[in-house]
């Protein structure tokens, strides 16, 4: 497997909190759902930071078969249509978003 992680390290007001989340779990998700080969879509909300972590907001992942397809799923018209859906989101977030691509190893658990 190949994922794609957006880390969004920052934070959004609180009376802006529920708008956001259901913009990122409706809307947002949708309209990633529909990329090309896309085989998993997860949306990590941390509960617990480590003393002195980073200001980590969210994680959201999407997994592929392979780096191509991946690659495939970025170039897409459904790519457009996620930046369109995101683009309302971002006014209520203040900070960053960083992008790390990755092997995916799964190992069955006994």
């Amino acid at each position: 497997m190949y994922c794609r992680s957006a880390l969004f390290m920052g934070t959004v007001d609180p009376d802006q909190w529920e708008t956001f989340k259901k913009q990122l779990e409706g809307p947002v998700a949708d309209a990633i759902l529909k990329f090309p080969g896309i085989k998993n879509l997860q949306i990590k909300w941390p509960k617990e930071i480590d003393d002195g972590g980073p200001s980590l907001l969210l994680t959201l992942e999407h997994s592929y078969a392979s780096k191509s397809d991946l690659e495939t799923a970025l170039a897409s018209d459904a790519r457009a249509g996620s930046l369109a859906a995101l683009k309302p989101v971002m006014a209520y977030f203040k900070g960053e978003v960083f992008h790390v691509n990755s092997d995916v190893i799964d190992f069955d658990c006994p």
